[in-house]
C-alpha cells in the first residue's frame, strides 16, 4: 500500500489538492453545476434510440432487400432501417 505521506505530486495535483482542502473553497454552486452539466452535454452525442418491431413482408420482397443489402455490402436489417429512415423524412 503507498503511503501517502512518501508520494510526490506534480504541480497540478497540488494545485487540485490545494483547492480541496482550503477552507475557503466551497465547491460549485448548483447554478455552477448545472451550467458545467449543460455545457458536456453539449459535447457529448446523443445516440438515437432504438425500437424493434415486427413486420410480415412477403418472401420475395424479403428475397429482393437481402440481396440488395448484400450488393451494398452491409446487413439487411441495417438497410431496411436506412431505406424507411429515407422515407420519412
Amino acid at each position: 500500500m503507498l503511503n501517502y505521506n512518501t508520494q510526490t505530486l506534480d504541480k497540478e495535483e497540488l494545485l487540485l489538492e490545494e483547492s480541496l482542502t482550503s477552507s475557503t473553497s466551497q465547491g460549485l454552486t448548483a447554478q455552477q453545476l448545472e451550467a458545467e452539466k449543460t455545457k458536456l452535454q453539449h459535447y457529448t452525442v446523443q445516440k438515437p434510440v432504438k425500437k424493434p418491431i415486427s413486420i410480415r413482408l412477403l418472401a420475395t420482397d424479403l428475397v429482393k432487400l437481402k440481396s440488395k443489402a448484400e450488393m451494398m455490402g452491409i446487413p439487411y436489417q441495417t438497410f431496411i432501417a436506412l431505406e424507411l429512415h429515407k422515407m420519412v423524412n
